[in-house]
């Protein structure tokens, strides 16, 4: 069967699905050269347990942050910002996987002599191209949770 042009067919809603699984791992990455050109020290990325994941661990001046990293299109960005999607659930259930983490790498946190704990929004924006690809991101903001 032939697939028919732009609306509905199966190649493009395909290709759309594939794109949209792309843009999470495309911002994490972005994230993690970010941070460490900014002078932090990546401990994880896409640390995983039963209850949840979280992006990546890092540190820097003796503070152990937990980034959540939220990536959207700049056309999608004024509609639904990445903020929005931390709620009181996903807060308390990273308070849990930050609990978990400190309690199953105990020699990181005494090595690097860890004084705080935070947790941080990483919100980027990137700008579509025509061809699909995703350019530089138009923006990078780091957002406070706890």
């Amino acid at each position: 069967m032939k697939s028919i042009g732009i609306i509905g067919g199966i190649k493009e809603q395909k290709r759309a699905f594939i794109k949209f699984f792309k843009l999470g791992p495309f911002g994490e990455r972005l994230a993690i050269r970010y941070l460490i050109k900014n002078g932090y020290w990546i401990c994880k990325a896409n640390w995983r347990t039963r209850i949840g994941e979280i992006d990546i661990i890092a540190g820097k001046n003796r503070v152990l942050y937990f980034f959540e990293v939220k990536t959207r299109r700049s056309s999608v960005q004024s509609i639904y910002p990445g903020r929005d999607a931390i709620i009181s659930a996903k807060i308390k259930r990273v308070k849990r996987l930050i609990g978990i983490f400190v309690d199953e790498e105990r020699a990181v946190v005494r090595r690097g002599r860890i004084k705080g704990i935070k947790f941080n929004l990483i919100e980027i924006t990137v700008r579509d191209s025509i061809l699909g690809r995703y350019l530089l991101p138009a923006k990078v903001r780091f957002l406070e949770v706890f």
